[in-house]
């Protein structure tokens, strides 16, 4: 939901979070896009904040998400936020800040300040957009730049809708791949030459602890059992959902091994 203000179900965004079990925040809120509501400064500050009391009542994340466009003003208005309230850019997640060089740059500079940042696997270059950054490359610049890596996340946009605009005008719309972040984490260990882990963590560690879903992001003892078992090459082996096989050596199973 891009608009402000942003649709709830029940009378507050905060009271979504606290009543309703499968809402953890509020968003996609859109800035600096021809598609958006233009929320003025105090707006975002607002939101952010009943999303902060709803997940601090709530234990949940209360996590504000943030579309950012690529209009010249990018997320000047969350520095002029975190000027005032440091404390609320643990609750604020503006994601596709790939969309651009002079985007990830302030990315960069909204890392340092203890902002979290999102950058999209599924944002590419076109015929008729040339900018857009790969989020492997995007992730390398940000460690390179001496960011932390722990507020660092990618995700796909998987299945949403991904419109191709030129000069405004909607040339054509297509759907996001569910495959972006497969591609990217193999970049990010074959071309960039990561240590495996570190090139996960923006794919499961850094978000399970943002969005505080504790039982999601690493292998342990009663965490859900979601895996992968990768190749030497990097080609998926086996599918493990929830502790069940669904796909080993190209095969698909409808019932767990476990």
């Amino acid at each position: 939901c891009y608009q402000f203000p942003t649709r709830t179900i029940t009378d507050s965004c905060r009271d979504d979070i606290i009543l309703i079990d499968k809402i953890i925040g509020a968003g996609e809120i859109a800035i600096s896009d021809h598609r958006s509501s233009n929320p003025l400064d105090h707006d975002i500050e607002n939101l952010a904040s009943e999303c902060r009391v709803g997940g601090l009542l709530s234990g949940k994340a209360g996590i504000l998400h943030i579309h950012v466009g690529d209009d010249p003003e990018g997320i000047k208005p969350l520095f002029r936020l975190a000027n005032r309230s440091q404390i609320l850019l643990q609750n604020i997640l503006p994601t596709h800040l790939n969309r651009k060089m002079p985007l990830l740059y302030e990315g960069m500079k909204y890392l340092k300040k203890g902002g979290i940042i999102d950058i999209t696997s599924g944002i590419f270059q076109t015929e008729f957009d040339t900018d857009p950054i790969d989020a492997s490359y995007a992730f390398k610049y940000l460690l390179e730049n001496k960011c932390p890596k722990e507020n660092i996340t990618i995700s796909s946009d998987s299945n949403g809708s991904m419109p191709i605009f030129q000069n405004g005008i909607l040339k054509s719309i297509t759907a996001g791949s569910i495959n972006t972040n497969f591609i990217e984490f193999k970049k990010l260990v074959q071309l960039y030459n990561f240590p495996i882990e570190t090139a996960l963590l923006p794919f499961t560690e850094n978000p399970a602890r943002i969005l505080k879903f504790n039982n999601l992001g690493s292998i342990e003892i009663n965490k859900q059992a979601d895996i992968l078992i990768l190749n030497k090459d990097l080609t998926i082996y086996c599918v493990i959902c929830k502790g069940k096989v669904l796909l080993m050596n190209g095969k698909f199973f409808t019932k767990s091994f476990f």
